[in-house]
């Protein structure tokens, strides 16, 4: 699934008082496995927000390294690996 960051949203307020955006991630994804990046598969340091880009425009969490969440590009992800985002 073509996916892109949605930039500026790093700072929104976490719901639940769940400490940060990774956090939201671990505790929603369902999954035993160590989370890495997304994109490089290296160890993940943020949830970033991102938004597909072929369908329904709703946002989504994935897990990247600071440095994949830097970048523009888009870029491909497992739908699997995807956390609805539910704003508020």
């Amino acid at each position: 699934m073509l996916v892109r960051n949605i930039r500026g949203f790093e700072s929104r307020r976490v719901p639940n008082n769940i400490e940060s955006w990774l956090e939201y991630y671990n505790r929603n994804i369902h999954s035993s496995n160590r989370v890495t990046c997304s994109k490089c598969n290296g160890p993940a340091e943020v949830g970033a927000h991102v938004i597909k880009m072929v369908g329904v425009k709703e946002w989504y969490l994935v897990p990247l390294c600071k440095k994949c969440f830097e970048e523009e590009a888009n870029f491909e992800v497992e739908e699997k690996h995807l956390v609805k985002v539910y704003l508020m």
